[in-house]
C-alpha cells in the first residue's frame, strides 16, 4: 500500500469516526464510543507521522485559508477560556471540562484535508458514500424500531407521525442535498434531483420544523445566488411553492403541517410556559453567575461536578431544559459570546465570497448551519464537526476566481 492510499484511509476512518460509526456502536456499550474518539486520535497521529516529512502543495485559495486558520485558532482559544470560567465560576475540574469537549477534537479533520490536497471530486464521493449509510441506517431504525441498533436519546416514541431520530451524520445529508441541486442546475441531469429527492425525504423524515423550512429557504437562495437573476430565481421558488400547495390539497404531508401550524400557535398562547422560554431562565438566570460567564462561558459540564448535577441533572433529567433547544444561545452558554461569534464567523464568511457556479451552494450551506441553529444545534451537535471540516475545506479549494498554489514544503 502506497503511502497516499494508507493517507486515504486512514483520513476515510478519521471521518468515520467524526460520526461515530453513524451510532452503530450503541449495542456494543456505551464505552466503545469512548474507544472510537481513541481511533480517531490514533488516526490523527499516524496521519501526520506519515506526512511529517512530506511536501505537498494544496490548490487552495491561500488568503481565505489563512484566514480560517486564524478563526480556528481563536476558536480554540476563547475554548480553552471557557474551562477556565467554569473552573473560576462553578469549580469543575479543568481536565474534566476538556474531556467533555473532546468533540472538538474533530475539528482537526481540517488539518488533515488540507495536508493530503484530496481532489474536490474524490471528496464529494467519500460525501455520497456516508450519505447512503446514513439513510441505510436510518431506514433499519425505523423499520426495527422499537429496537434500538443506534443511541435513540428522547425519540423512545413517534412523536406527530415522526420519530424524531437524531442519528449522527444528518449533515451528509443536508450537504449533498445542496451540492445535488448545484450540479442539476449546472448540468440539467436527472439524477442529481433524484438525490436531492431522497436528501429531502430523509430530511422530511426527521420531523423538524425549523430545519424543513430552513431548508428550503437555503435551496432557494441557493437557486438564487446560481443564477443571480431575481426574478428567475422568484420564479422557480414560485413553482416549488405551487408544487408544495399541490401536494397539500393531494393530502399528502397534510397531518404533519397542520400539526405543526397548530403546536407553534399553541406555543405562542403558553409563551410564559413554552419549554425553551423556562430552559433560558433556568440556564442563564439561575445557573449563569454573572456577564463575565456570559461572555467567556460557563464550560461544558460533566455529571461528577456539582455543576453537571445541576444543568445534566437537575435542569436536563427532572425538568427537560436543554441548552440545545437553545440553539447557538445555549452554545453560547457553555462557550461564551466571543466564542459563539467566531464560530458563526467561520459559518457564514463564505457567504460573501466569490464562487465558480458549480460551487456555489458552497456560499450557502454555513448560512443554512447558522440559521438552523436559532431552536437546534444542527451547527455544534456530535457528528456535524467532521461535515463542517470537509465543507470548509471545500471553501478554501474552491472560494475565489482563481485558487492559488500554496507550498508547504517539509520542516
Amino acid at each position: 500500500m502506497t503511502i497516499d492510499r494508507f493517507n486515504n484511509t486512514v483520513l476515510f476512518v478519521a471521518i468515520l469516526c467524526s460520526v461515530h460509526f453513524f451510532g452503530l456502536y450503541y449495542n456494543f456499550g456505551a464505552k466503545l464510543n469512548v474507544l472510537i474518539d481513541l481511533i480517531f486520535i490514533l488516526c490523527v497521529f499516524l496521519f501526520f507521522y506519515t506526512n511529517k516529512k512530506m511536501g505537498t502543495v494544496s490548490q487552495v485559495n491561500s488568503k481565505i485559508l489563512t484566514l480560517y486558520i486564524k478563526y480556528f485558532y481563536l476558536f480554540l482559544i476563547f475554548l480553552f477560556i471557557s474551562t477556565i470560567s467554569c473552573l473560576y465560576f462553578h469549580d469543575q475540574n479543568m481536565l474534566r471540562t476538556i474531556q467533555a469537549m473532546r468533540t472538538f477534537l474533530y475539528f482537526i479533520i481540517f488539518f488533515m484535508l488540507i495536508k493530503s490536497s484530496i481532489p474536490k471530486d474524490k471528496l464529494e464521493t467519500v460525501c455520497y458514500i456516508f450519505l447512503f449509510c446514513y439513510c441505510i441506517v436510518f431506514s433499519l431504525q425505523l423499520a426495527v424500531f422499537p429496537t434500538e441498533i443506534v443511541p435513540l436519546g428522547r425519540a423512545d416514541e413517534f412523536d406527530r407521525g415522526f420519530l424524531r431520530l437524531r442519528l449522527e451524520g444528518v449533515g451528509f445529508v443536508t450537504l449533498v442535498g445542496m451540492l445535488s441541486l448545484n450540479k442539476y442546475l449546472s448540468t440539467k441531469r436527472l439524477k442529481h434531483i433524484v438525490v436531492l429527492a431522497i436528501c429531502f425525504i430523509f430530511i422530511y423524515l426527521l420531523g423538524f420544523r425549523t430545519l424543513l423550512l430552513t431548508y428550503l429557504l437555503s435551496l432557494m437562495l441557493l437557486v438564487y445566488f446560481f443564477y443571480k437573476n431575481l426574478s428567475l430565481a422568484i420564479l422557480i421558488n414560485c413553482l416549488v411553492i405551487g408544487l408544495g400547495i399541490l401536494l397539500y390539497q393531494s393530502g399528502i404531508g397534510v397531518d404533519f403541517l397542520e400539526e405543526n401550524i397548530e403546536l407553534t400557535s399553541n406555543q405562542l398562547e403558553d409563551f410564559d410556559d413554552y419549554i425553551r422560554v423556562l430552559t433560558y431562565r433556568f440556564l442563564f438566570e439561575d445557573t449563569s453567575p454573572s456577564q463575565f460567564a456570559l461572555l467567556f462561558g460557563n464550560g461544558f459540564p460533566y455529571l461528577g461536578s456539582q455543576y453537571g448535577y445541576d444543568v445534566l441533572y437537575v435542569g436536563t433529567e427532572l425538568n427537560g431544559f436543554i441548552a440545545a433547544d437553545l440553539g447557538l444561545l445555549g452554545f453560547a452558554f457553555y462557550f461564551g459570546g466571543i466564542t459563539t461569534f467566531i464560530y458563526i464567523l467561520m459559518l457564514i464568511t463564505p457567504m460573501f465570497k466569490r464562487f465558480k457556479k458549480e460551487s456555489v451552494y458552497l456560499k450557502v450551506y454555513g448560512f443554512y448551519l447558522v440559521i438552523s441553529s436559532f431552536t437546534t444545534a444542527e451547527s455544534f451537535r456530535i457528528g456535524i464537526f467532521g461535515v463542517i471540516c470537509i465543507y470548509l475545506y471545500l471553501v478554501v479549494l474552491e472560494a475565489g476566481s482563481n485558487a492559488e498554489p500554496l507550498n508547504k514544503a517539509s520542516n
